[in-house]
């Protein structure tokens, strides 16, 4: 297992979005136009997000795990139809057609 984080709360607040998209070598499906996932990118931290505040990419097990009997509700236009699309990927679900490209 990673080093337990040795910041915490405010110090770490401002890591949340350092960091860049780097390229990740997988492909994606192409079809229908939807550019957005031929992306081949992955977020990652900068190495002191990484280092010093614990940040690191979830599996669908530790996500899991992270929301526990939680709920999410996710309302809103087309921008929100991918962050649920997104989310249903990292819970390791897969989602339903055309909700990824947001051609729903």
């Amino acid at each position: 297992p990673p080093p337990p984080p040795r910041l915490y709360g405010a110090a770490c607040a401002s890591q949340v979005g350092r960091g860049g998209w780097v390229r990740s070598g997988k492909t994606r499906d192409c079809t229908k136009g939807a550019y957005a996932q031929c992306l081949t990118s992955q977020w990652e931290w900068s190495s002191a997000a990484s280092w010093e505040c614990g940040y690191r990419q979830l599996t669908p097990v530790s996500a899991k795990k992270a929301l526990g009997a939680s709920r999410i509700l996710i309302v809103g236009d087309n921008s929100a139809r991918l962050l649920y699309a997104a989310t249903l990927r990292a819970l390791g679900a897969k989602p339903p057609p055309g909700i990824a490209s947001g051609l729903v």
